[in-house]
C-alpha cells in the first residue's frame, strides 16, 4: 500500500483496520477514453479526445516485485488498450481523409505508425500523406525506413502494393484520392489474434443490373410472401416464355428477401451449361465451393447445402429439365434451402410451385377511330409503357410522344402482350418508324405467321416477328457479326468479339442500341439467351461458316490462355484470375473442342495457364477432370479416373509422350489433391517427361507438380527426389514458378520434423516469389514461415509472416489460404498463452476448410484446437475433439497427426493426475514418431515423458533424465529452442530435488525470460522459481536470475549434454 500510495503522488488512499479505498474526486483517464470510443466510435472531436488521453502505456514505471500474476494481468491490460488506441488512430487518420484533412491527419498516422514500427499499411499510408500534402522528399524517405526496418527485423521485402505505392509517389503518378487505413491491426508476440474482414461465402453474388427494373409489383408481393410466409413452398418455379423477364424478376425478388436467409442468395446461370452433368459444378462454382476427397461430387455438393441457410436461384433450367431431380434431393438433404427457379416449362417435380409470369401490365386499347375523343386510356401505371418509353428516350433523348402516339405505343405493347423483350427490341426502332409505323409493322406480320404458326403460343410468334423485323432492319455486317456473336458463352469482351466475329467497335455499338446486345458494367458484351437461340439459328443455315466461327473462337482462346500464362504467375496474378474466370465458359468450350479434335498444339499452348488457374482457384475437382479428358484423347485411359492403368497398359498416341506426361503430371496432383488417389506409378509419368525432347521448363514445373501428388498421399520420402530434379531444372532454365514450387515442397513437409531445415528452403522459396510479384506463391511462403516460425520459438516474426499471409489471402479471396493463415495464428496464441484467441481463430480456419470442404485440414485444425481447450482448462472439449481426430487419422492412415493427437490426450490424462495413462498415451505418440523419423515430434513426446517422470516421484527420475537428454539433444540438433526451453525447466526440477538450486535458477531464468519460451513452459518456470527464492536471500536470487537471463540457450544446453 505504501508504494502504492507513492506511485499515485499524493494521499489518495484511505486505510482502516478493515478496509482500503480511494479518496473522492478523483478521475480515471482509461475509464474517460474507454467511454470516448464507447460512446461515439466516428466522431471527431471524441477520437481526437480519446487519443489525447492516452498519453503512455498502462500503468508504466509501476510494478508489484515478485508478482508474477500482476504483471501478467497489466501486461494484457495494457496491450488491449494499446490495440484501442490503434484503432481510434485509424478512425481519426479515415475521417480526417474523408475531409481531406491530410495536413492534420499526419500526426495521428505518425503516432499509428510508432505503436507497430512493422506494420507495413501504416507506412503505407503515411507515405500517401506525405504526398498528398507535396512532401515528395518526405513520403520516399519513410519508403526507405519501410525498406529498412523490414529487412532488419524479418528480412523480407515490402508488399507489392507497397514497391507500387513507391513507384507512384517517385514518378508522380499518384492519384488524389486518399485510400483508407488498411484494416491490420497492430500484431504483437502477444496478440496473434488476426482480425481481418471475413472472405467467408458473402451474403449473395446477385449479378448488377445496367438498366432500372420496371413494374412487376404485385409479382414482387405474391413470390415474398411464397417463399417466406408459405411453409410448403421450397421450389418456386417462375414460368414463362423466352424474354418475358423471369430472370429478371427472379433477381429482384432475391434482392428483396436476401436478409430473410442467413447464408445469403446464391445466383446459378444455367444458360451456358450444355449437359446435366455440369450442373453440379455449376451450383459449386456459384457457391465457392470446392469439391475435395473421393466422394462423388453431389454427394459433396449436398452435404455442404445441408448445414446451409440459402436461396438457391437456379436460372433457365428448362434445357436441363432431365435434371431437375437434382433439385428433389437437394430439398430433402438440405432442409434450410430454398430453391427460386426460372424456366420456359414446368420441372414436374412433386414439391414444385408453379409461378406464371406474364407480360408487363399494359391497357386495352380502342379502335383507331375511337381515338380522336378519347385516344387512350390513362397511361398512369402501365408497366409495359414505362418500359417502353423508358428504352425509347434511351436511343432518342428528346423522344416525347403525343397523345395520339401514346395510343400507339399501347397498340404496341399489346401486340407483343407486354413481353420486355420484345419491347426492348422494338424501342430502337423509334430512331427511324414513328410509333404508328412500328404498330402496323408488328400487327402486319402477325396476320402473316398466324396460320403457318397456329400452335404457337402467341408470345412466341409476337417475339419471332419482333426478332424478324428487327433482323431485316440490320445491316450485312450486323447480321454477320450477330449470327457469329451466338457461339460465345457468358459473353465476351470487345476484343473477343472483334478477333471472333470481325465486329468493329461501331458494329457493337448499333447492336446495343438496338438492344440486341447489352453491355455490362464491367464493359463486356451479352446476349439475351432467347436472342442467342435466334442468332444460332441463323448461323447454323450456314455449316462451313459454323465450323469457321468454332475454329476461330477456339483459337482466340487458347491465345488468351498462353498470353496470360505469365500473367497468373507474376504481379498481375489477382487480375489476370479475374480475367480468366470472367470468361471461363469460352475457355471450357475451346478446351473441349480442343480435345475433341485432338489439337495437341491447342492442348500444349493453354495447358500450362489453365492447370495454375484451377489450381490458384481451387478448381482442382474440374481441373482433374478436365486434363483426365485430354489425356484420354492421347492414350487408352478412359476419362474419368475409375480404373486404374497399369504400367504396361498405356499407350501414347500420335507420339505424345512428353506433352501426355505432363497431362498426366497435372491430372495427378488434381486427384491426389482430392482423394489421395494416384492412377499411375510416378515413374510411369517421370518417363513419359522425358521420353522425348521437350520443354525442359514446363518439365520443372510438372516435377513439382508430381512432387506435391506423391505428398499428398503421405509418401514424403518418395517425393523429395522429384522436387530436387525439380529445382535443379527450373534454376536452370529461369523457370521461377517451377524454382518457387519445388523449394515449397523441400521445405513445407519438413516443419513438423526439421523445422531449421525447413526454414532455409522456404526463405529461398519466400525471396523467389518476391522475384516474380506472385502473390499467392508469396502467399503460401508466408504461410508456411509463420508455421515453421512459431516451431522454432520466433513468435514476433511468425505473427508478421501469418499477418502477411491472412492480408495477400484475403486480397485474393483465396478461402484455402485464410484456413492455413489462421490456423498459424491460432498456433501462435496458444504459444503465447491467449487460447480463448486460439479458439477464435481455429474456429475461424475450421470455417474456412468448411467452405472449401477440406475435410484433411479441418482435422489437421481440430488438433490444435483441442490443444487450446486443453489448456484454457475444458477438459470435456479437449477429450472430445481429441478423440473424434484420432478416429480419422486412424482410418485414413496418418501417423504424424495421429501422434499429436496421442500425445495431447497424454497431456490431459496427466492434467487430470491419470499417471498410467498419460504415460502410456505419450510413450504411443512417441514411438509413431519415432517409426516415421519425425525428429522435432519426438523431442517433443520425450520433453513431455520427462516431466510425467519428474511427476511419478524419485524413483523415476533416471528415466527423467533420459527423456530429457533425448530431447536436448534432438531439439538442439534442429533448433526448436520451445523444447529446449522446456526442456530446462524440467532439468530444473531435478537439480532442485538434488540441492544444485544454483543452477536451477540460472536455467529457470534463462526459461522466464527468453522470448522463444511458451506460455505453459513460462507457467511451470516462475511456479517454481517462486519455490526456491524462498530458500534463498533475495540479492543471491536476484544475481543468480540475472547471470540466467544473460546465458545462450544453445550453450546452455550442450553445458547440459556435456555432463
Amino acid at each position: 500500500l505504501s508504494e502504492l500510495n507513492l506511485a499515485l503522488g499524493g494521499d489518495w488512499l484511505e486505510a482502516g483496520r478493515e478496509s482500503v479505498g480511494l479518496r473522492a474526486g478523483f478521475g480515471l483517464d482509461v475509464t474517460e477514453f474507454q467511454q470516448y470510443l464507447a460512446d461515439t466510435p466516428s466522431d471527431l472531436p471524441s477520437l481526437s479526445t480519446a487519443a489525447d488521453l492516452y498519453r503512455d502505456n498502462f500503468l508504466t514505471g509501476f510494478t508489484l516485485p515478485n508478482c508474477p500474476e500482476f504483471d501478467e494481468w497489466q501486461f494484457f491490460q495494457s496491450e488491449s488498450l494499446r490495440q484501442a488506441l490503434a484503432s481510434a488512430l485509424e478512425r481519426l487518420v479515415d475521417l480526417l481523409c474523408d475531409q481531406a484533412g491530410y495536413e492534420t491527419a499526419i500526426p495521428y498516422a505518425r503516432r499509428r505508425l510508432a505503436l507497430d514500427p512493422w506494420h507495413e499499411p501504416a507506412h503505407r499510408h503515411l507515405m500517401r500523406l506525405y504526398a498528398q500534402t507535396g512532401q515528395q522528399a518526405a513520403a520516399l524517405r519513410q519508403y526507405q525506413l519501410c525498406l529498412e526496418t523490414l529487412a532488419a527485423e524479418f528480412g523480407i521485402s515490402p508488399a507489392p502494393e507497397t514497391i507500387a505505392l513507391h513507384q507512384e509517389i517517385r514518378t508522380g503518378t499518384l492519384s488524389r484520392k486518399a485510400d483508407h487505413l488498411e484494416d491490420t491491426p497492430p500484431t504483437t508476440a502477444r496478440d496473434p489474434i488476426l482480425n481481418h474482414p471475413s472472405k467467408i461465402q458473402k451474403r449473395h453474388n446477385l449479378p448488377p443490373q445496367t438498366t432500372t427494373f420496371v413494374g412487376r409489383e404485385r409479382e414482387l408481393t405474391n413470390i415474398k410472401k411464397l417463399l417466406l410466409d408459405e411453409a410448403g413452398c421450397r421450389l418456386l418455379n417462375l414460368v414463362g416464355p423466352g424474354g418475358i423477364g423471369k430472370t429478371r424478376l427472379a433477381l429482384a425478388a432475391a434482392a428483396q428477401i436476401v436478409e430473410a436467409f442467413p447464408d445469403g442468395a446464391i445466383f446459378v446461370p444455367l444458360a451456358p451449361v450444355s449437359e446435366v452433368a455440369d450442373i453440379v459444378p455449376a451450383m459449386a462454382e456459384a457457391l465457392r465451393f470446392t469439391f475435395y476427397g473421393s466422394a462423388a461430387p453431389k454427394a459433396q455438393l449436398l452435404d455442404y447445402l445441408s448445414r446451409k441457410k440459402l436461396l438457391l436461384i437456379v436460372d433457365n433450367f428448362e434445357h436441363l429439365v432431365e435434371g431437375a431431380d437434382l433439385l428433389s434431393v437437394i430439398l430433402s438433404q438440405a432442409p434450410e434451402v430454398t430453391l427460386l427457379a426460372t424456366s420456359r416449362e414446368r420441372l414436374h417435380l412433386q414439391e414444385e410451385w408453379g409461378y406464371e409470369v406474364q407480360g408487363l401490365h399494359f391497357p386495352a386499347v380502342r379502335s383507331r377511330a375511337s381515338r380522336v375523343s378519347d385516344p387512350f386510356e390513362a397511361v398512369d401505371g402501365y408497366s409495359a409503357i414505362e418500359l417502353f418509353m423508358q428504352r425509347a428516350r434511351q436511343t432518342k433523348a428528346n423522344f416525347g410522344p403525343s397523345a395520339e402516339e401514346m395510343a400507339d405505343i399501347g397498340r404496341i405493347c399489346q401486340l407483343v402482350e407486354g413481353v420486355p423483350l420484345g419491347l426492348e427490341l422494338a424501342a430502337p426502332w423509334i430512331r427511324t418508324l414513328s410509333c404508328q409505323e412500328i404498330a402496323i409493322e408488328i400487327e402486319r406480320s402477325l396476320d402473316f405467321l398466324s396460320t403457318p404458326l397456329r400452335n404457337v403460343p402467341e408470345r412466341h410468334r409476337s417475339l419471332r416477328v419482333v426478332f424478324e423485323q428487327t433482323w431485316g432492319r440490320l445491316s450485312i455486317a450486323e447480321q454477320t457479326v450477330l449470327r457469329q456473336l451466338s457461339v460465345f458463352r457468358g459473353g465476351c469482351t470487345r476484343e473477343a468479339a472483334e478477333q471472333v466475329t470481325g465486329a468493329t467497335l461501331s458494329v457493337l455499338a448499333s447492336l446495343v442500341d438496338k438492344a440486341l446486345l447489352r453491355r455490362t458494367n464491367k464493359g463486356r458484351y451479352e446476349l439475351h439467351e432467347l436472342v442467342r437461340q435466334f442468332a444460332e439459328a441463323q448461323l447454323q443455315t450456314d455449316p462451313e461458316v459454323v465450323n469457321q466461327v468454332q475454329q476461330r473462337h477456339q483459337s482466340y482462346f487458347v491465345a488468351f490462355l498462353e498470353t496470360r500464362t505469365a500473367g497468373v504467375k507474376g504481379s498481375k496474378q489477382k487480375a489476370t484470375l479475374a480475367e480468366i474466370k470472367a470468361d471461363m465458359d469460352n475457355v471450357r468450350l475451346a478446351w473441349r473442342q480442343a480435345v475433341a479434335y485432338r489439337d495437341a498444339e491447342a492442348i500444349e499452348r493453354s495447358a500450362e495457364c489453365l492447370h495454375i488457374f484451377y489450381t490458384y482457384s481451387s478448381g482442382h475437382y474440374e481441373g482433374q477432370v478436365a486434363f483426365q479428358q485430354a489425356v484420354a484423347a492421347f492414350t487408352n485411359m478412359p476419362d474419368s479416373p475409375k480404373d486404374e492403368v497399369q504400367r504396361q497398359d498405356l499407350i501414347v498416341l500420335d507420339q505424345q509422350e512428353n506433352l501426355v506426361g505432363f497431362l498426366l503430371t497435372v491430372q495427378a496432383y488434381f486427384l491426389a489433391r482430392i482423394s489421395g488417389k494416384q492412377l499411375l506409378p510416378e515413374q510411369v509419368i517421370a518417363r513419359l517427361l522425358q521420353a522425348q525432347p521437350g520443354n525442359r521448363r514446363r518439365e520443372s514445373v510438372a516435377l513439382a507438380f508430381l512432387s506435391r501428388a506423391i505428398s499428398y498421399q503421405g509418401r514424403i520420402a518418395d517425393s523429395i527426389p522429384y522436387a530436387e530434379l525439380g529445382l535443379t531444372l527450373a534454376v536452370e532454365t529461369g523457370d521461377l514458378l517451377g524454382e518457387w514450387l519445388s523449394l515449397l515442397m523441400l521445405g513445407g513437409p519438413h516443419i513438423d520434423s526439421q523445422p531449421a531445415k525447413a526454414e532455409q528452403f522456404l526463405k529461398r522459396a519466400l525471396a523467389v516469389c518476391q522475384k516474380s510479384g506472385d502473390p499467392s506463391a508469396r502467399g503460401w511462403s508466408c504461410k508456411n514461415l509463420g508455421h515453421v516460425s512459431i516451431e522454432l520459438g520466433n513468435y514476433r516474426e511468425g505473427a508478421q509472416y501469418v499477418e502477411q499471409a491472412i492480408i495477400t489471402f484475403g486480397d485474393l479471396d483465396n478461402i484455402q489460404g485464410l484456413g492455413d493463415a489462421f490456423e498459424g495464428a491460432g498456433k501462435l496464441a496458444i504459444a503465447v498463452g491467449d487460447y480463448t484467441g486460439a479458439i477464435q481463430n481455429f474456429r475461424q480456419s475450421l470455417a474456412y476448410f468448411d467452405e472449401t470442404r477440406s475435410a484433411l485440414r479441418a482435422n489437421h485444425c481440430r488438433v490444435w484446437l483441442s490443444m487450446a481447450f486443453r489448456l484454457q482448462g475444458d477438459d470435456h472439449q479437449a477429450e472430445q475433439i481429441s478423440q473424434e481426430a484420432l478416429a480419422t487419422f486412424k482410418a485414413i492412415n496418418d501417423p504424424l497427426h495421429r501422434g499429436y493427437c496421442l500425445l495431447n490426450l497424454g497431456c490431459l490424462a496427466q492434467d487430470q493426475g491419470d499417471l498410467a495413462r498419460a504415460e502410456q498415451l505419450q510413450q504411443e505418440a512417441l514411438n509413431i514418431w519415432q517409426q516415421i523419423e519425425q525428429e522435432a515430434r519426438v523431442a517433443d513426446a520425450s520433453s513431455c515423458l520427462g516431466h510425467l517422470m519428474v511427476a511419478s516421484g524419485e524413483q523415476r527420475h533416471n528415466e527423467a533424465r533420459k527423456y530429457f537428454r533425448q530431447a536436448l539433444e534432438l531439439s538442439t540438433k534442429h533448433q526448436v529452442a520451445p523444447i529446449a526451453l522446456d526442456v530446462c525447466v524440467g532439468v530444473a526440477q531435478l537439480l532442485a530435488q538434488t540441492e544444485d538450486i544454483e543452477q536451477a535458477v540460472e536455467l529457470l531464468a534463462l526459461a522466464e525470460h527468453h522470448e522463444a519460451t511458451t506460455f505453459e513452459t513460462k507457467g511451470r518456470a516462475r511456479q517454481l522459481m517462486a519455490e526456491l527464492a524462498d530458500q534463498w536471500p533475495a540479492e543471491i536470487v536476484q544475481t543468480v536470475q540475472r547471470r540466467g537471463q544473460t546465458q545462450d540457450l544453445w550453450t546452455a544446453a550442450q553445458a547440459l549434454l556435456a555432463e
